[in-house]
């Protein structure tokens, strides 16, 4: 994944009412501590940094024990609109992307990562994401799937 550098981010979950939740981040030397409140929600800010090398998130329960890894700290976009933002850089039967075979052969950024959401039209906001992509580092087996427009956004974006 990739989370937004130099800034304040909030991790958060859910466990038992009152659980304690032990976290460790590889970016801060100490680890942290949070309680779950009485409806088992938890959350804490913690700030990321300006680091190139690859993190990882460490979150520790009774009954839970995950593991992040492979998280980059730079810039989150969030690509969200218009059906444009959907089109993929392999186009459409009849609506091809300009320069995306180029794209697709040469494409091997590990630093570009996507992560799509589903769309999805609830009347409440939701806890749980009910349909979506995981992270995938841009490459040539799968930059063809990413938005075109935020795939070639960032990839020109280094040009200007």
């Amino acid at each position: 994944m990739v989370l937004q550098r130099n800034t304040d981010i909030t991790l958060w979950g859910w466990a038992n009412a009152d659980e304690e939740i032990f976290i460790k981040v590889l970016w801060l030397n100490d680890p942290l501590e949070v309680t779950a409140d009485k409806n088992g929600n938890w959350s804490l800010k913690i700030k990321t940094t300006l680091s190139k090398e690859a993190q990882s998130i460490h979150i520790k329960s009774k009954e839970s024990d995950i593991l992040l890894e492979n998280i980059l700290f730079g810039e989150v976009w969030l690509c969200s609109g218009q059906s444009n933002m959907q089109h993929p850089v392999k186009g459409l039967p009849g609506q091809p992307t300009f320069g995306s075979q180029k794209a697709m052969l040469n494409s091997r950024n590990p630093n570009l990562r996507l992560f799509s959401v589903g769309r999805v039209g609830p009347i409440t906001p939701l806890k749980d994401l009910r349909a979506y992509e995981p992270w995938k580092e841009a490459s040539s087996n799968n930059v063809a799937g990413f938005s075109a427009v935020g795939y070639f956004f960032e990839s020109h974006s280094k040009n200007c």
